[in-house]
């Protein structure tokens, strides 16, 4: 089973679909959040202290942390089917199925490897927003 998880982890790690969407992710944390705070700064110089702040704590901090990562969610999904798909469709999982591995192994191997890789999309989303929202609004 170890040996099927590195194999799963290197193929993880050299998908240019993993590569791309990690990318994309990460892009998108910091122009939602670094644009969330330009709007709040350019349309906050007319507003109190109170209100900027408020709508900044129910607006922007919620909005940044938990409605945009649904559209990470979506990465997540487009990643998990493209990665199962590519073992049937190149015939890579006649070998991996000759080498002796059970069914069962084989199955939670590609799990495993497929939940750590959506967590790795998440968090590349979700760290460097949290991150910079504690800069911007301290």
């Amino acid at each position: 089973m170890v040996n099927l998880l590195k194999s799963d982890f290197y193929k993880l790690f050299k998908n240019k679909m993993f590569i791309v969407l990690s990318i994309i992710s990460l892009g998108l944390s910091l122009v939602i959040t670094i644009g969330s705070y330009a709007l709040v700064a350019w349309f906050g110089n007319g507003l109190t202290v109170d209100l900027a702040a408020s709508i900044s704590k129910f607006i922007v901090i919620p909005g940044t942390l938990i409605g945009i990562p649904l559209l990470t969610f979506l990465f997540m999904y487009m990643f998990s089917a493209s990665s199962s798909s590519n073992e049937f469709s190149y015939g890579t999982i006649k070998n991996v199925i000759s080498k002796g591995f059970s069914r069962s192994n084989v199955y939670f191997s590609r799990v495993i490897t497929a939940t750590i890789g959506n967590i790795i999309l998440w968090a590349l989303y979700v760290i460097p927003s949290i991150i910079l929202i504690l800069m911007f609004y301290p």
